[in-house]
């Protein structure tokens, strides 16, 4: 695989999961205007936005680095594998944050830490 092929793959990795980073950063920025905003919830969705941004481009560095080392193709498939449940995980933290944030919103669940 040629340097512009994988050029052209970090270029597209990065542009499919860009919305991941703009919800971290604007989660980022509504934790630090708003000081009545729910504090907990919103570091979980930066987290897990982030988290998730961050394990695509991990994923292409190291699949990159695999070609490189001239990796069997087992390699390369297994960290397929792992890197998708990574990015299951920061997604599920995220949805998790998300849903607390909604929740802590209803006045019948008004006990949820915030």
């Amino acid at each position: 695989m040629s340097f512009g092929t994988r050029l052209w793959i970090l270029i597209t990795t990065i542009a499919w999961n860009l919305p991941w980073l703009i919800v971290a950063i604007v989660a980022a920025v509504a934790f630090l205007r708003h000081k009545h905003a729910p504090r907990v919830p919103l570091v979980i969705q930066i987290a897990g936005s982030l988290g998730t941004f961050l394990v695509a481009l991990l994923r292409w560095l190291v699949v990159w680095l695999l070609y490189l080392a001239g990796a069997p193709y087992t390699y390369t498939d297994d960290a397929y594998t792992i890197f998708s449940f990574l990015a299951f995980l920061t997604m599920l933290i995220f949805a998790i944050g998300y849903a607390w944030e909604k929740l802590g919103k209803r006045k019948d669940l008004a006990g949820l830490p915030r």
